[in-house]
Formats: structure tokens, C-alpha cells, sequence
């Protein structure tokens, strides 16, 4: 029973715009043809009688094409460093806390470093612990907290293990969206845990990712050491962009706080009419929120998007992948995009792995659950 659980709990955190040229409204939008746009106001003109006014012109006027899509502005990840008695890495400056050390991963250093600050890069992870760990990394997706959530209809369900007659719905298990913060500067930054119910614990354990840093930053200290680091960081992120999104998505799956029933806090699609929609919508948000307005903290509510090029393999039903599937199952979540959206009051922003931040408004979001297949909330 277990190893079933990991099996599942591994399939559940392994881890966009078609554009098609109108040339209509292009000739329209650009008035490089006179006689064109005196035929087509004729045309809106009649059909605006006919139609009863405004409304009919309202929409022969609008571009129903988003603009291009925004590639990834990611590179590859540099290394920490030190510059003058600070930790440097992508756009971020952290101090060393007071009374502290800054110590490479590896020999001789195996084991708990008390009082010091851990960094390494890319794939350098040793055997090395510190109370702070800093990596900078290509794999900026938390992991999150798993749930098991109960399937929507009983079409989800599989045959009872050996020796049983019984049927048994098999358990959905989604992944939590983490918690997003802004750190000073604008970068924005994604926490598995809040900083509160980090206190008062036997073990401290939480993650920071700076998506746009490429950085992992692993917290072993209580709640209120974790936030006095946090707030000790400072950033100096590129000007924003609109959502940087795949060129398409083969898969995209949806959380919803607080998480705990599958038809209406979760939802996942393969159909490509649906990711294809999906992407569209996002890529029609263009009110860029730049990094001197940016909202989100660690208080809101917040919902996960994840978009994957390559759709997520199941978990083999007996034993473990072998060394091909897990080839597939690793690719597959590389591929994976996630967009993190803040839902509180007067908040409401959605941030991309990739990069770009934008304003996401109510009627936006809710076209999301629409297409996604969770009902009104």
C-alpha cells in the first residue's frame, strides 16, 4: 500500500498561442487600402441599422487574434557568488546573515554546516546540509504539497488489488499551489509553506523559489528567521513583459485553493482544443504589471496553472518505470510551464516560470475555470 502511495504521489508532482494572421483586420487596423475601409464602413454602417446599432460594429471592429506569443526570457543559470561580503545570483542580492559563513556543496564539507550559508549551482548538489541552502537551477517549479482528492464520477476507478472481487475509486492527487510573495525590487517569489506555519514546528523545512532568478533556496530555521531572510533579500529584475508562454501545451492542468474536491479545485486536460484555447487567453492579457506595482503576498490565496508540451505519462500500474518511461515521465515535466495567479482583494496578477507578469481581472479568470471545466465559484 506504500509503495502504491509513492507511486502516486510521484506521478502527481512529476513535474500557447496559435498565431494566425487576419488579414482583414490587419488591412483595417493599418488603413493601407482606402477603398477597403470605405467598403467595410459601408458595410458596418448597414449592418449597424440592421443590427440595432453599436454592437454589430463593436465586434466586425475587434481583433479577436491575441498578440504573438513572448518567448522565454530565461537563460541558462549562473552560479552563486560572493561579492563583497553578499550572495549574488541572477537578479538577486542576499546578505549573509549576521555571525554566519558562506560554504561550497561538497568534500570535505559532508554533513550539517551549523551557522552557514550553502551554495552551489546547476547539478552541483552534494552531500553537503546548511541551515540555508542556495542553488541556482533550471528547475524552478516547487514541488508543493500533494492531496489526495476524490474523483469527480465514478469513471475514475480501477480493480481492487489481488484476492478481491471489489472495485476501488482511485484517489486524484493534485498538487498545491505554493505561495507567492514580491520581494523589494519586484521579483516575484514562490513558497512552498507560509512563513507563519513555519513556527513553533519540531523540524523547519520550507522552500523559496525565485522563478526568474532560477534560484531554489532551501529553509531549514523557524518561521520567523525564514521571513527575516526573506525580507533581507533584494532584486533587480528586467523591465516585465507579458506572460512568457509555449509556443502550444499538450496538457494543462488547474488547482484551486483550498484544494480538496476534485470537479471543483482541480481540473486537467490533454484535448488540444482546450490548451489551445487556454494559451489564447492568456496571451490576450496584456496589462503588464511592472515591478514597482507588483501585488501578490504570501497571504493570498493562490491558483496553479500547468502548462506541459508533452503530456505526463502515467505511472505504471505494478512496479517502477523502467529506464525509458522515466526518460519520458522526466521529459515530460521539463517541458512544464507554471503560471501562479494571486487571488486576493484588489490582487489579482498571474505570474509565469518562464517570465512576464500581468494583471489577470475577474472576468479573465473565470473564462480559465470555464474552459477548464470547474463550475462557478
Amino acid at each position: 500500500m506504500s509503495e502504491r502511495v509513492e507511486q502516486l504521489l510521484e506521478e502527481a508532482v512529476a513535474d500557447v498561442a496559435p498565431r494566425i494572421a487576419d488579414p482583414a483586420a490587419t488591412v483595417v487596423r493599418r488603413g493601407r487600402v482606402a477603398r477597403f475601409r470605405a467598403v467595410t464602413a459601408s458595410a458596418v454602417a448597414v449592418l449597424a441599422v440592421a443590427g440595432g446599432g453599436v454592437g454589430v460594429a463593436a465586434r466586425l471592429s475587434a481583433d479577436p487574434v491575441p498578440p504573438p506569443p513572448v518567448a522565454g526570457v530565461l537563460g541558462e543559470p549562473e552560479p552563486p557568488r560572493v561579492v563583497d561580503g553578499k550572495i549574488v545570483a541572477g537578479n538577486a542580492t542576499i546578505p549573509v546573515p549576521p555571525g554566519w559563513r558562506v560554504v561550497p556543496d561538497g568534500p570535505p564539507r559532508c554533513g550539517m554546516q551549523e551557522k552557514a550559508v550553502l551554495i552551489s549551482g546547476p547539478g552541483q548538489r552534494g552531500c553537503t546540509l546548511a541551515p540555508i541552502e542556495i542553488q541556482s537551477t533550471s528547475a524552478v517549479i516547487p514541488f508543493g504539497r500533494a492531496f489526495a482528492l476524490a474523483p469527480p464520477s465514478p469513471s475514475v476507478s480501477g480493480p481492487h488489488p489481488p484476492g478481491s472481487d471489489r472495485t476501488f475509486v482511485r484517489a486524484i492527487l493534485a498538487v498545491e499551489a505554493p505561495h507567492m510573495l514580491t520581494l523589494p525590487g519586484g521579483e516575484p517569489g514562490w513558497l512552498v509553506t507560509d512563513t507563519a506555519s513555519e513556527r513553533g514546528k519540531a523540524n523547519y523545512d520550507n522552500t523559496l523559489v525565485l522563478p526568474w532568478s532560477q534560484l531554489s533556496i532551501t529553509l531549514r530555521v523557524d518561521g520567523v528567521a525564514q521571513q527575516r531572510f526573506i525580507d533581507s533579500i533584494r532584486t533587480t529584475p528586467r523591465p516585465t513583459t507579458r506572460l512568457a508562454l509555449p509556443a502550444t501545451a499538450a496538457e494543462a492542468e488547474l488547482s484551486l485553493p483550498p484544494l480538496k474536491q476534485a470537479d471543483r479545485d482541480y481540473a486537467r486536460s490533454t484535448d488540444s482544443a482546450t490548451t489551445g484555447a487556454v494559451l489564447r487567453l492568456l496571451n490576450r492579457q496584456t496589462q503588464i504589471v511592472d515591478n514597482r506595482h507588483a501585488c501578490a503576498s504570501q497571504s493570498q490565496p493562490t491558483a496553479r496553472l500547468l502548462l506541459r508540451t508533452a503530456t505526463l505519462p502515467p505511472f505504471p500500474t505494478a512496479g517502477t518505470p523502467d529506464a525509458s518511461q522515466a526518460a519520458e515521465r522526466a521529459a515530460a515535466a521539463r517541458s512544464a510551464t507554471m503560471i501562479t495567479i494571486a487571488l486576493g482583494d484588489g490582487c489579482r496578477e498571474a505570474v509565469s516560470s518562464r517570465g512576464g507578469r500581468v494583471r489577470l481581472d475577474e472576468a479573465a479568470y473565470r473564462e480559465l475555470l470555464a474552459l477548464m471545466g470547474i463550475g462557478a465559484r
